[in-house]
């Protein structure tokens, strides 16, 4: 049922053989699009703020607000709040 001359093919089916050769070498080329991608957009500014701005929302809140976190400025009405926000300029 399989042929002698693929060793690691002894004990499996052949097509699926084939077809799992075939399945690794097209996540191979998709990871190398992906990662060169990733690189790109990481290495180019301009295109790094393009593509900020074409999030949704969400998304963009979401940072906003881990931005605010990180640097301990909650925009509540609380006077003191408020106070250290507008004497933070």
């Amino acid at each position: 049922m399989t042929s002698p001359s693929i060793p690691e093919a002894f004990g499996h089916n052949k097509p699926l053989f084939i077809a799992d050769k075939i399945a690794k070498y097209n996540y191979r080329q998709f990871k190398r699009v992906a990662d060169s991608t990733a690189t790109w957009i990481l290495n180019n500014h301009k295109l790094r703020k393009l593509i900020f701005y074409m999030s949704t929302f969400r998304e963009r809140r979401t940072t906003t607000e881990a931005t605010k976190k990180r640097n301990n400025i909650t925009l509540d009405s609380s006077p003191t709040v408020l106070n250290k926000v507008l004497s933070f300029k």
